[in-house]
């Protein structure tokens, strides 16, 4: 993943470029349901398993596609406020999507190493750079000016419908992976404690991790998810080069949205109206690796041309 703050930048600029509508006033209205969307499914990667590949894992590199025409159709389904926390919940997924199916490619292409342990260490240390530089470039602050806990927490009913929809998605479209509406609340909950713990302005957590790591591993691995404003050696040459996949990200995030908006009207016309919306939007999203970019087979359409958003 390019890391929240790119996500949340992204969500952002992407916000602002499409047009006043229901699903802007939605987002408007639900703005945490929205930030915590543009998660993605990265908060599954606090689900903790044993003896088995982690789900977070299983949802960046399988039936993206279904998952997200599922997430559409358990959103879609409810009614009156809880239809619009989960639309404005779903448009910050769709976001996620757009931006990890471009930019994640550069990211992996970068960071390779000879162990699967120090290419993880890069990997982070080159997203948190790049968190510093897009928050500074586009939104003119700090990373460490960026609440993100404040911006992601769901309360109340945003939360009964955020969780149950996710919790229904998933279970359509990953058959064997058998998670309870009780699994998604303990994500959730594990989620918020790691992101607090991960708050640190000053680097005193970082330098002590760091140190900890080199000891143990002779390089550092988890200590570059620590948030504060270490750029770790890349400079704004670097940046320039995700830059160009941000912006990528972004319109592709745009044109996502305008497109799911248009399909959520669609019942406003009747059903073979609001079907032919569908239809469309679910060929526009398609099904992209979050990883690799790549398309996967279980893309809506089978005949369509192939197209690669790394």
């Amino acid at each position: 993943m390019p890391a929240y703050f790119s996500h949340y930048t992204c969500g952002v600029k992407a916000y602002e470029s499409i047009p006043i509508s229901y699903l802007k006033k939605c987002i408007s209205d639900h703005r945490h349901a929205y930030c915590f969307g543009l998660e993605g499914p990265d908060f599954v990667f606090f689900n903790v398993t044993f003896g088995k590949r982690n789900l977070g894992s299983i949802m960046h590199e399988e039936k993206c596609g279904l998952f997200l025409r599922n997430l559409y159709k358990e959103c879609v389904k409810l009614k009156g406020e809880s239809r619009r926390i989960a639309l404005a919940y779903y448009a910050g997924f769709l976001g996620h999507y757009a931006l990890d199916t471009v930019a994640h490619p550069l990211v992996y292409s970068l960071c390779e190493e000879d162990t699967k342990m120090k290419s993880l260490g890069k990997h982070f240390r080159y997203e948190a750079a790049m968190d510093n530089y897009v928050v500074r470039d586009y939104l003119k602050r700090e990373v460490t000016d960026v609440k993100i806990m404040q911006l992601t927490r769901l309360w109340g009913m945003e939360k009964k419908v955020v969780m149950r929809v996710f919790n229904r998605a998933v279970s359509r479209t990953y058959h064997a992976r058998k998670i309870n509406l009780l699994s998604v609340y303990m994500m959730y909950f594990s989620y918020a404690f790691v992101r607090n713990h991960f708050n640190d302005k000053f680097k005193i957590k970082e330098n002590f991790f760091e140190a900890f790591e080199n000891v143990i591993y002779k390089h550092s691995f988890h200590s570059a998810l620590y948030v504060n404003n270490n750029l770790y050696g890349y400079t704004k040459e670097d940046y320039k080069l995700f830059n160009e996949k941000m912006e990528m990200g972004i319109k592709r995030a745009a044109e996502i949205l305008r497109c799911f908006n248009y399909a959520t009207r669609g019942e406003l016309y009747g059903e073979e109206e609001k079907w032919n919306r569908e239809y469309e939007f679910f060929k526009e999203i398609g099904s992209f690796s979050y990883h690799s970019g790549e398309r996967l087979d279980d893309a809506f359409y089978e005949d369509d041309e192939v197209e690669n958003y790394g």
